[in-house]
């Protein structure tokens, strides 16, 4: 698996993650949960019709948002909005 951490700038909202993720031209397919941590929210997007899941996690009590791809859901374009979504989160002033 390849994670990536980023810490906001500033406070970040879900929405506002989610609305940053459709600036990129993703569609959400899942949003939920992870049981095995503390208060998240956890999303799965994908890139149209494209291979590949960019997992998003959201931690509310520290912020921090963990963006992962598990090695056989890998795709061309994964890794790059891995890239640009960190730069966007890092630099939000949303």
């Amino acid at each position: 698996m390849i994670k990536i951490t980023v810490a906001p700038v500033g406070p970040l909202t879900a929405e506002q993650l989610q609305d940053m993720c459709l600036d990129l031209g993703l569609t959400q397919t899942m949003k939920g949960t992870l049981k095995t941590i503390g208060a998240n929210t956890h999303w799965h997007y994908k890139k149209g019709n494209e291979k590949g899941v960019l997992e998003i996690t959201l931690h509310h009590s520290t912020a921090v948002i963990v963006l992962s791809v598990h090695e056989n859901r890998q795709a061309n374009w994964v890794l790059p909005v891995m890239r640009e979504l960190k730069k966007r989160i890092e630099r939000s002033n949303y």
